[in-house]
């Protein structure tokens, strides 16, 4: 018989176990050390309440791990979720799901957001027959980082940045708006683990990075308009080899759509991993 509950008194130690057996067999390999999935949960603002598993013979067989955040109460997040090999097919998902779904109604959240990895055929149907619809596509890629600098351009002045401050004025700099999980919300949540860095010209924000330092990744990096081609996104990446010494960083979910930074990636010898599609549902 299956059980359903929330995740609040499950330890997180289960719930990394069972992620990572429903990923066993995923399109591109996903097992995190336990540190890397509490980050992830952490960054993501993963709510124990809103999360539901399923449980046989005292066995955890399926989960939606959801994030939230109060500040924007009507919105929510799916973290991950899936089902373990041996107990997909039996409309566990839908099961876990429609629990999931009564816990978002009764707190008035209103709108989902999840992101499905292209290639992943039965997850996208799954997402589509309870109502997600595609709203956009996003890129993963590899950077290799650029040798770092012995000299920097008398022009560009990088320095390190409040999260603070850039969330200030960084918004300025975009030509989208970042997935949830590199957002400055999300980021704030797990600030410590940030290296952030600037470029000011006469006091105005004209480029910065954001790496989330444990996974390597570049949650953010964005260069004014009229500043671009000049070589401040190059030095804020040498910067952060200085700082970390990576031989290579990832970007997950940049907009497809932005040839710019696709081309900025080409050129520093960077290549496209896999796309996603973001997917929305009215809860």
């Amino acid at each position: 018989m299956i059980a359903i509950r929330s995740c609040r008194d499950t330890p997180l130690a289960d719930l990394h176990e069972l992620m990572c057996a429903a990923f066993a067999d995923y399109v591109l390999p996903m097992r995190p050390t336990q540190d890397q999935f509490r980050l992830m949960l952490r960054q993501r603002g993963f709510d124990a309440a809103f999360s539901k598993i399923a449980i046989e013979n005292d066995k955890a067989v399926a989960f939606w791990f959801i994030g939230y955040d109060p500040a924007i109460p009507t919105s929510g997040y799916v973290v991950a979720s899936g089902t373990i090999p041996s107990h997909r097919r039996r409309g566990l998902a839908k099961q876990v799901f429609a629990r999931v779904r009564g816990a978002l109604l009764d707190k008035r959240v209103a709108s989902l957001e999840l992101e499905v990895i292209d290639g992943n055929h039965g997850a996208r149907k799954l997402y589509q027959s309870l109502g997600f619809r595609p709203q956009r596509d996003v890129a993963c890629y590899t950077i290799p980082m650029p040798t770092p600098m012995l000299t920097s351009s008398a022009s560009i002045i990088i320095k390190d940045a409040s999260l603070n401050d850039l969330r200030e004025d960084g918004v300025n700099l975009w030509d989208w708006t970042p997935t949830w999980q590199n957002d400055f919300r999300s980021l704030a949540r797990i600030s410590d683990q940030l290296v952030s860095l600037e470029c000011r010209k006469d006091g105005e924000l004209v480029g910065y990075a954001i790496l989330i330092g444990p996974t390597a990744t570049l949650a953010q990096i964005s260069i004014r308009t009229d500043q671009r081609r000049k070589g401040i996104g190059t030095h804020l990446l040498a910067r952060l080899h200085r700082k970390f010494g990576r031989k290579a960083i990832q970007v997950i979910n940049a907009d497809a759509r932005d040839i710019c930074l696709a081309g900025f990636i080409e050129k520093h010898g960077g290549s496209l991993e896999t796309k996603q599609t973001v997917m929305h549902l009215q809860v």
